[in-house]
This record gives C-alpha cells, structure tokens and sequence, in this order.
C-alpha cells in the first residue's frame, strides 16, 4: 500500500478534507448569491440613467408647460420634481443593494481566511502522515 492510499483511509485526513469541501462550498454559494445582487444594481444604473434623459425633457418653457397643464394638469416643474423623487428612491435601492452586497463580501473574505487555514492544516497533516509513513516503512526494510 502506498502512503496516499493509506493517507486517504485515514480518518483525520478525511475530516480536513471535509472541512476544506464545506468551506468551499459556501464560498461558491456566497458567490453565486452576490451575482443576482449585483445585476440589480447595474438595472438601477440603467434605470437612473433613464430617468435623468426623462428630466431633461421635463423642462419646459411657457408655451409647453401651458399645453402640458392643460393636457395633464402638470406643468414641466411637476414633472420635474416627480422625476427627481424617484431618482432619490433609485439612489436609496441602489445603496441599499451596495450594503448587502458588501455584507457578502465581508462574508467570503471570512470564508476565504478559513478555507487558507483548512488547506494548510490539511497541508501540513498530508506531509506529517507521508513523513511518518516513510519512516515506518523504512524501519520494516531493515
């Protein structure tokens, strides 16, 4: 038997490697949890961008404010400020996604440092048990 075979029959082995399994494992599905996240914002983005060419068009001079008034009951400035309203909750949703966002970061940054600390107990265990294996093996030969 080689020392890999009797190293992945071992039981600590087998522990480590569930460890550095489930770490990963989470860092995916943080990962896959910031990207939906993050495709809300870029929409807000472009739905920002929509309403402020809406906003420019919403001023008016005297003659078209005097139609606007008398088709909708609002002049150019209504619309204006109605614009620049929902601007604001468009800038309020997008930090709010920015937060969250954040929050899952700080989230795999944790999971990330103890991923690196599994992989190099899991490390220095393989090399400990190959060490061993070798020294136990050589006692046998002589």
């Amino acid at each position: 038997m080689t020392w890999f075979t009797a190293l992945q029959q071992d039981k600590v082995y087998q522990g480590h490697c569930a460890d550095v399994q489930r770490l990963t494992k989470d860092k995916d599905l943080l990962m896959s949890q910031t990207r939906p996240k993050l495709r809300d914002l870029m929409s807000l983005d472009v739905m920002e961008d929509m309403l402020i060419d809406k906003m420019g068009h919403a001023e008016t001079d005297a003659e078209e404010d005097k139609v606007l008034e008398r088709i909708t009951g609002r002049d150019g400035e209504t619309y204006w400020w109605r614009y620049s309203t929902a601007q604001d909750m468009i800038q309020d949703m997008m930090l709010r996604k920015c937060v969250e966002i954040a929050n899952i970061k700080a989230s795999i940054d944790l999971c990330d440092e103890r991923l690196k600390e599994a992989q190099h107990a899991l490390g220095e265990y393989t090399d400990k048990f190959r060490d061993n294996y070798n020294k136990e093996a050589t006692k046998d030969e002589a």
